[in-house]
Parts: structure tokens; sequence; C-alpha cells
């Protein structure tokens, strides 16, 4: 069996995990809704600030940071820096432009946190 086999069922269970999760919030969204109750979703995701946020599971809470990633970002930032003069000068836009990119996708991922948690309040 090679690494293909292996993704693929990863990948299937991943997928598998998403439906149960939305499934579940959507049935309890539907018993809220049918009966008048406050029952609260099993799987909720809030957002105390701006890089930390709360993923409340069956009752139990954990709080991530997204620093980590805010630190890979900076880090490749500055090894890009550094790194410019060896950097061929073909290569260059494409590397300003993964640059640029990434940069997006992170405030992006800070918005749609934002986002998901005044959702979910």
């Amino acid at each position: 069996m090679d690494w293909k086999y292996y993704c693929k069922i990863i990948l299937s269970m991943f997928f598998l995990l998403c439906l149960v999760v939305i499934g579940t919030n959507i049935s309890a969204n539907q018993l809220v809704v049918a009966t008048n109750w406050d029952i609260k979703p099993p799987f909720m995701l809030t957002s105390f600030e701006s890089n930390i946020i709360c993923l409340d599971v069956l009752g139990d809470s954990y709080q991530y940071s997204i620093e980590p990633v805010l630190k890979s970002y900076s880090s490749v930032k500055s090894s890009i820096q550094n790194s410019w003069g060896t950097v061929k000068f073909n290569l260059a836009p494409r590397a300003d432009y993964l640059l640029q990119h990434w940069g997006q996708g992170i405030e992006k991922l800070r918005q749609d946190l934002s986002k998901a948690g005044k959702d979910f309040n």
C-alpha cells in the first residue's frame, strides 16, 4: 500500500467527521426551533480575541492560539528577505507573489475566525 491509499483513507475520515459535526449542529439548531429550548450545539467555535479561538466540544472547552501561524509567516518572510540575494531573478516575482497571498490568507483566517465567533454567539 502506498501513500495515496493512506491519503484517501485520511481524507475520507476527515470528510465523515465534518459531516458528523455539521449534522449534529444542524440537528441541535432544528431542535431549538422546534422546542424553543436553549440547546447548545455540541460543537461550537467562539473567538475571544483576534488571535485566540475557543472550541467547545460536547461541553469541554479548548482554547487555541493562531500565534504559531503568525510566527511561521514572519519567519518565512524574514528568511525570504535574508536569502533574497540567492534567489534567482526570475523566481523573485513568484516568491513575492506567494508571500503576498500568504499574508492575505492569514488576514482572511483572522476575519473568518472573528466572524465565526460572532455567528455562534
